[in-house]
């Protein structure tokens, strides 16, 4: 070949190269993603099958088919999936946009439906014994296949038994763009173990100002002096409220045109209480809104809890606190009361995140407005003890950068607490309401990541709460941590909060990496907390900031040991016993 020939061949080669689509993920098929088939709904109307199209370019799957090997259901004409685009079907999309808060693109049942599109063809039903679903192309080839349960398939594209057992509850979702034709490609879940949102994670970065504090010292102050500067809107999501003081301050919001709207638990561990009902009623009668979210005939609870605790004021402030709104947690005389941590961060562009998901959560099915409360509302006494506040807020100005985490969309992604943990150069400082050695079966991967940065050597410490209803789990974990740092001698320390009697126990769940990066949110250390509730929190990089949570840190790792008179500790054990079942369930909040 001569020189010209071959400028010629590269000529060629370089225009097919330009003009040829390239694929930009790793898949070159579309993928069933994901299936649910025996649902917590009577007579499994919300069953659904997903598709992935992972190609990196837009498909025609105009005619393509969907089989269980006893009919098929077939793609209408004009069909196209996006790229990187999930389609869902399911068999009434009505059900399945409620139960899941997320469109239906087509509808293989025989209901009616204002948004999704009808499949053509007969109709599937998934049985919940075991099953197939086989995605064919226009021309019958087979595209991809997943069997399950009991299935006896043994054609192409499937090797060994089946991705498992079906329970009721059951999501099978695909581990990621892998196809082995095994069960190795495919992850079980238990319904609500998936994400019910699709918040990603965001940075921000800014110059201007936000508000540090403490429960009890200076909580109640930041939170009612948030709440009376709220000028147009305030939205509030709390898990348990029952501090009739900020229910006042509420009101008067209210009283000024301030549009306010409160989302609760509607479920608690122990039940709502009457005090809380009575507020909700009293915001409802000024004139807000007030909304629990609680499944109910059949609707699915996107949440196990809404336990999240922030407020968005005016679209432009946001309050984030490890607290509930209780007179133990946001105490009006800051003298007893819960440790918590809060924050207030004064920019548009982290309030209008927190909008978008104070948005997603309060519309749904399972959302209940509140009721009218008609019963005797008992007074509640003012905590009054004998703890010093110490520390009083403090507003930082300068240059921040602000990652929220949002379980269970964020909390386990590596560029969240994770990412934090795992960024660690020279120290971490947490303080827990409690640290589960393990997630169910798993480690807890936030302990272990905690550890794994004293193997890299960082000074880590670990204060957890030390209350009777704490003491046995977090005492396995202070085992647990503390023989290590004894094998490895790795300078790595967890201790159980003294018996205090001035705090009435340790509810923060915050840290502290390397002094200038902070973490405050809602989320427990266990295995529920990041993957099954709805929680935020932030993830907070300043030095400012940073040195105000270490000294409250310190302040609570060193407090003395107060011992309390025998008497004391009988009485107690006496009120424990007489409490019984109901203090049990109500504990862990």
């Amino acid at each position: 070949m001569n020189d010209l020939s071959k400028v010629g061949l590269v000529l060629i080669l370089l225009t097919l190269f330009l003009i040829t689509p390239v694929a930009t993920a790793t898949g070159d098929h579309l993928l069933i993603k994901e299936f649910y088939a025996d649902t917590q709904v009577r007579n499994d109307i919300d069953e659904y099958i997903a598709i992935h199209n992972p190609t990196g370019i837009q498909v025609d799957i105009s005619g393509w088919k969907l089989s269980d090997l006893e009919a098929n259901i077939t793609f209408p004409e004009g069909t196209f999936i996006g790229e990187d685009e999930v389609i869902y079907l399911t068999r009434d999309a009505f059900i399945f946009e409620e139960n899941n808060d997320k469109k239906a693109n087509f509808q293989y049942g025989s209901g009616e439906s204002s948004t999704a599109s009808k499949m053509k063809g007969g109709t599937i039903r998934l049985r919940n014994g075991g099953d197939e679903i086989i995605l064919f192309d226009a021309g019958g080839d087979l595209i991809d296949l997943v069997i399950y349960g009991d299935s006896t398939y043994e054609g192409e594209g499937w090797s060994g038994e089946g991705v498992g057992k079906v329970y009721e509850g059951a999501i099978f979702r695909r581990n990621d763009l892998s196809d082995t034709d095994t069960n190795g490609d495919w992850v079980q879940f238990r319904y609500g173990e998936l994400p019910r949102s699709d918040i990603q994670v965001e940075t921000f970065e800014f110059q201007g100002k936000v508000t540090v504090f403490v429960s009890p010292d200076s909580s109640y102050r930041e939170v009612i002096e948030a709440i009376d500067g709220a000028e147009s809107s305030l939205d509030i999501c709390v898990y348990e409220f029952d501090n009739q003081g900020i229910m006042e301050h509420v009101k008067r919001a209210l009283g000024r045109g301030v549009a306010v709207r409160v989302l609760m638990e509607g479920g608690p561990v122990g039940g709502i209480d009457d005090e809380e009902l009575y507020i909700a009623s009293e915001i409802v009668k000024a004139g807000g809104t007030v909304s629990f979210m609680q499944g109910s005939d059949g609707t699915l609870e996107r949440y196990r809890y809404v336990h999240a605790k922030y407020m968005v004021i005016d679209c432009k402030r946001t309050l984030v606190i490890s607290e509930n709104f209780k007179y133990s947690g946001v105490p009006v005389d800051g003298s007893s009361g819960n440790r918590g941590w809060g924050i207030i961060i004064d920019d548009r562009n982290v309030s209008s995140y927190f909008s978008e998901i104070f948005e997603t959560d309060y519309k749904g099915r399972d959302i209940i407005p509140a009721e009218e409360f008609f019963g005797e509302v008992p007074e509640k006494k003012i905590q009054e003890g004998d703890y010093d506040q110490v520390f009083r807020s403090k507003v930082v100005h300068g240059g921040f950068i602000v990652i929220p985490v949002v379980a269970p969309d964020t909390a386990t992604k590596n560029e969240t607490i994770l990412g934090l943990l795992n960024s660690a150069k020279k120290s971490v400082y947490i303080e827990q309401l409690y640290v589960h050695k393990e997630w169910g079966e798993e480690p807890n991967q936030y302990l272990e990541a905690a550890i794994d940065a004293a193997r890299r050597g960082c000074e880590v410490k670990i204060l957890m709460d030390a209350s009777w209803y704490n003491v046995e789990s977090n005492s396995e974990t202070v085992s647990y941590v503390n023989e290590i740092a004894e094998m490895e001698k790795l300078d790595i320390e967890a201790r159980l909060k003294r018996d205090d009697p001035y705090l009435s126990k340790m509810h923060t769940k915050g840290m502290v990496v390397d002094g200038d990066k902070t973490l405050i949110t809602s989320i427990n250390w266990n295995k529920d907390s990041p993957v099954k509730n709805r929680e935020v929190g932030v993830i907070v990089t300043n030095r400012e900031v940073g040195d105000y949570y270490t000294e409250v840190f310190f302040h609570d790792w060193d407090a003395p040991t107060e011992e309390r008179p025998l008497f004391i500790g009988l009485a107690m054990v006496i009120i424990i016993l007489g409490t019984g079942l109901y203090a049990i369930n109500r504990i862990k909040r």
